[in-house]
């Protein structure tokens, strides 16, 4: 990140955080381009209708990453249940 110890102890932590989701972006937007890349490299061995967009989805980046999975609550009878079904 380029910064001398001097630096790093007068920062804040909001430039911290800043500093951390730009060298993240950074690392995304490299990554794009190579996701990029590999589809020009293989689109002529594909299926035609093998659009961009379904090799995104196949290759998620960083803030692309789906989020939308709900975590199951169990009760504690369910959860014994569950245990006893397992030995």
């Amino acid at each position: 990140m380029g910064l001398k110890p001097d630096e790093f102890n007068a920062m804040l932590p909001k430039d911290y955080k800043l500093l951390v989701e730009g060298f993240q972006e950074k690392k995304n937007e490299e990554e794009r381009l190579i996701r990029m890349s590999v589809f020009h490299i293989v689109s002529p061995h594909t299926d035609k209708s093998f659009s961009f967009s379904s090799f995104c989805n196949i290759w998620p980046i960083g803030d692309e990453q789906k989020k939308d999975v709900e975590p199951i609550l169990l009760t504690d009878e369910e959860f014994e249940n569950l245990l006893n079904k397992r030995r």
